[in-house]
């Protein structure tokens, strides 16, 4: 799961998901957020802030979570998960669909270019594509919109 970290910057990450898995969650989330603020590998540091959001989201704390999830956007396979965390965020929590509905649509606007320049591959593609395919229609549902204004908001994607 975690990096390969040579000089061991990672130790404390590795304890904060330990003492999450043993439900000290106070402790890891403590650990977590020390472990970010000092320097770590790139990945870790992406690793643990994920972990992090997602221990944040389980104790109801939204605030660090979101600010979390939207350091995180962007083409990537923690970018996508990100962008899907924060739409349900918005459309269930926040109770914001119109919200929500624009951070899938900057979701598929990022994979849409991902796909033309190839930096992702296509089964990978059609799978996220398709997750957040099926929120759309759904928020597009929520917010009253006609089934031709969501059928012509895939067919630009």
């Amino acid at each position: 799961m975690w990096p390969a970290d040579p000089r061991g910057r990672r130790g404390g990450c590795a304890v904060s998901r330990i003492c999450e898995m043993r439900g000290e969650h106070t402790r890891a989330r403590n650990l977590y957020e020390k472990s970010i603020a000092s320097f770590l590998p790139t990945e870790t540091d992406r690793v643990a802030r994920r972990l992090l959001a997602r221990l944040a989201k389980r104790q109801g704390d939204f605030d660090v979570a979101c600010d979390l999830w939207k350091t995180a956007l962007g083409n990537s396979r923690h970018g996508y998960d990100a962008y899907e965390q924060l739409a349900m965020y918005y459309e269930h929590k926040a109770r914001e669909p119109e919200q929500a509905r624009q951070i899938v649509q900057q979701a598929l606007d990022e994979l849409s270019r991902a796909i033309q320049v190839g930096d992702i591959a296509p089964g990978p593609y059609r799978e996220i594509k398709a997750r957040f395919d099926r929120r759309m229609e759904r928020l597009n549902r929520k917010n009253g919109r006609p089934l031709l204004a969501a059928l012509m908001t895939q067919a630009q994607a």
